[in-house]
C-alpha cells in the first residue's frame, strides 16, 4: 500500500483512478508507472544496492506561459519534487 501511494505521489496523481485514467488516455504508460515505482522504492531505501540511470535537464522558465510556470512552482511543493533537484542559475 505504501509503495502504491508513493508511486502515485511521484506521478503527481492523488488516486489509483486518476492513474488508471491517465494510462487509458495514453498520458502515461505502464513503463512510466514501473519507473516511478522503482524510483520510490529507491528513495525510500526499500531497494538496497539498486542503481538508477539518471538524466539531467536544464529548464529555463524564460518565455514560458504563466500557467506552465505556476504548474512548475506547484510541483516543487509536491512530495514528488523530492526526486527532482532543481538548479537555479546565478542571475547577474
Amino acid at each position: 500500500m505504501a509503495v502504491q501511494a508513493g508511486t502515485l505521489i511521484i506521478l503527481g496523481k492523488t488516486s489509483q483512478q486518476q492513474l488508471d485514467e491517465a494510462i487509458s488516455e495514453g498520458l502515461l504508460t505502464q513503463a512510466d508507472v514501473n519507473l516511478a515505482r522503482d524510483r520510490f522504492l529507491s528513495i525510500s531505501n526499500n531497494l538496497q544496492g539498486m542503481s538508477i540511470n539518471r538524466k539531467e535537464w536544464d529548464i529555463s522558465i524564460k518565455g514560458l506561459d504563466k500557467v506552465i510556470v505556476d504548474s512548475l512552482l506547484e510541483f516543487t511543493q509536491n512530495p514528488a519534487a523530492r526526486a527532482l533537484v532543481a538548479k537555479t542559475p546565478n542571475q547577474s
